[in-house]
């Protein structure tokens, strides 16, 4: 659904699929994910919950373990 759809306050769910590295050594590593601007490549910002910047404008998404 593109985010020109979204409505305030909307969540909107989006499975991926990771290709991981062969011999990717086992051990914690954090996911985080950003938007593009299509036409300039350029990532979007993003706010917390409070409304300020969050830096780098990506949004963490937590910490996965490899075994």
């Amino acid at each position: 659904k593109p985010t020109t759809s979204w409505v305030g306050g909307e969540y909107v769910a989006d499975a991926r699929v990771l290709q991981l590295p062969a011999g990717l050594a086992p051990g914690d590593y954090r996911l985080i994910a950003g938007l593009y601007d299509a036409l300039s490549l350029e990532r979007l910002g993003v706010v917390d919950s409070t409304g300020r910047a969050v830096a780098g404008n990506v949004v963490d998404l937590g910490v996965v373990h490899l075994p």
